[in-house]
């Protein structure tokens, strides 16, 4: 006997006649969502960040002129307890503050004060860190530029009143705008304003200095003006 054929396979379904071919299509595989590293809404994250800086300026502008008005008046009740000490009367109250005066109250109170003055300022040279001056406080280009010592620099600016109101023929014009340097610079590096805002507010901050003891606002603008026109793009923009 023949042993049995093995079963042919079945033949694969053929189209009818003039159909096309059946093309077998993958399934479409469902989009994997993109997560993006970036932050959202970067222009309303740089609008909150000016905004910020803004609101810093402005409190830094108040709290100058709140600063520099007192130092002001600071330094001219002591300028006039220093005349009213040297020769009993202050410059508010004569025309001429040493009118009337004896010969010998004047001596006394030149060595008087030069002896206070000579001593504080010798102390200071000898003991102390170098004083910054208003230009060195705005121009800022050295650590103890940018940050000049406290204690120093505000019984520098006493002993110049001291100085005055003794009867000492300088003028009393750099205390204030030392002391309005000084007070504006720590004020604008505690909120952390940048070196061109920075030198803006400390240049106003001398002429409002300025201007408080002389009671000059007009010259204390020029002042400052003088400062903005070369050292700040925000002072003086408008006119460029």
């Amino acid at each position: 006997m023949m042993p049995d054929a093995a079963p042919s396979p079945l033949p694969a379904p053929s189209s009818p006649a003039g159909a096309s071919p059946v093309l077998q299509v993958p399934a479409a595989q469902a989009p994997t969502a993109q997560v993006s590293s970036a932050q959202p809404f970067p222009a309303l994250q740089a609008s909150r960040s000016e905004g910020g800086i803004r609101w810093r300026l402005l409190l830094a502008m108040i709290l100058t002129g709140v600063a520099v008005g007192l130092g002001a008046a600071a330094l001219s009740w002591l300028i006039h307890g220093v005349e009213h000490l040297a020769f009993g009367q202050t410059e508010a109250q004569a025309r001429i503050v040493t009118e009337g005066t004896t010969p010998e109250r004047r001596m006394l109170a030149l060595l008087g004060g030069g002896l206070v003055v000579t001593l504080g300022w010798a102390l200071l040279q000898l003991r102390g860190r170098p004083v910054v001056g208003v230009n060195g406080a705005v121009a800022a280009d050295t650590p103890a530029r940018r940050r000049p010592p406290f204690f120093e620099n505000v019984m520098h600016a006493l002993l110049q009143i001291v100085a005055v109101g003794s009867g000492a023929p300088i003028g009393r014009e750099v205390a204030p705008r030392e002391l309005g340097a000084l007070f504006a610079g720590r004020i604008v590096d505690g909120l952390r304003l940048d070196d061109e805002m920075r030198r803006l507010l400390v240049a106003c901050g001398a002429a409002a200095g300025l201007a408080g003891v002389y009671q000059v606002p007009l010259a204390g603008t020029v002042f400052a003006l003088k400062f903005c026109w070369r050292v700040s793009r925000y002072g003086m923009g408008w006119l460029r």
